[in-house]
């Protein structure tokens, strides 16, 4: 689906392909508090144990996002976190040092600083491919759906979107 602005909305396997083709820059913005996937219920059990971490289970993302950053391509998220931090936002952000350890740029906005930041997930690749995530906290699959609040967003996909919240008080790169 192509939006007004040009911006065309992908989903299923048109979003997994993006990974591996996108020409200069994959942005992600995160606002849960927790997601459900199945790959993390074992690393999140031993996070939370206290148990040495097998950092197998993401080694494929880590390889991939270095190979592109070393190709010149920029990884950049930003993750809208509730204060104090839960469980699993401790977990997101431990990962985060091998993410950036491989290239991609990770930030963490205090929710309260986020004011008018959307109430979905989204990727936007190289400004003109979106694929935009489920608002439920159990779902993981995507959703092309077109809504208003979608196509504001991705008009603002250089501005509030990435870029500004880096950049907002309380916004954190390093862990």
């Amino acid at each position: 689906m192509t939006l007004e602005d040009g911006v065309t909305l992908v989903s299923g396997t048109a979003f997994v392909e993006l990974f591996r083709t996108f020409a200069h820059t994959a942005r992600r913005l995160e606002v849960r508090d927790r997601y459900d996937s199945p790959s993390e219920h074992e690393p999140l059990r031993r996070f939370l144990a206290g148990e040495p971490k097998d950092m197998g289970w993401i080694q494929n993302w880590t390889r991939d996002v270095g190979q592109a950053v070393a190709d010149g391509k920029v990884f950049q998220r930003v993750r809208v976190v509730s204060v104090p931090l839960s469980d699993y936002a401790r977990f997101g952000l431990d990962l985060s040092r091998h993410n950036i350890a491989t290239g991609e740029d990770i930030r963490s906005v205090d929710r309260r600083d986020a004011e008018g930041v959307p109430g979905f997930d989204y990727w936007v690749f190289d400004s003109a491919r979106a694929w935009r995530g489920w608002t439920s906290p159990r779902r993981t699959s995507c959703s092309a759906r077109r809504s208003l609040s979608t196509i504001t967003l991705l008009s603002q996909v250089d501005g509030l979107s990435i870029t500004e919240l880096s950049h907002l008080p309380g916004a954190r790169s390093r862990y």
